[in-house]
Order: structure tokens, then sequence, then C-alpha cells
């Protein structure tokens, strides 16, 4: 089942800014949707884990595909 991740495009932008600050190339982000303020940040890893890629048993870029996201 999939659904549509409210102000994605903001949460791409904050994501893309963070990356910038890091400067690294990758990271994890940490992003939450509050009901009043939208999305924010708590917290950004420069080295971040891969858990939950083994947990699905694919790569982050695989499930963004299948999910319908353009790369």
């Amino acid at each position: 089942m999939w659904f549509k991740v409210p102000d994605w495009d903001v949460v791409l932008d904050i994501s893309s800014k963070c990356s910038a600050a890091i400067g690294l190339g990758y990271l994890g982000c940490d992003i939450i949707l509050d009901e009043n303020d939208g999305p924010m940040v708590i917290e950004v890893n420069a080295h971040p884990g891969i858990e939950i890629q083994n947990i699905n048993q694919k790569g982050l870029r695989a499930k963004m595909i299948e999910a319908g996201e353009k790369l």
C-alpha cells in the first residue's frame, strides 16, 4: 500500500540543504511532518546505517523507483 507524503517537495528541499551542509554527497536525514509546522528535521546523520535496506532486501533507489519516483 502506498500513500503520498504531504509536502514532499519541501522534504526534498530540506534534505538537499542538509546534504550541502554535510558536504559528503550523502546523508541520513530524519524528518517529521508536524501538523502545524510542516516538515521538520529531527537529526542529520553523516554516516547513516543501512539496516532499513537490509530489512527490505532492496536498496533505497529500488524502493523509490518502485514507488514511482523519477530519479
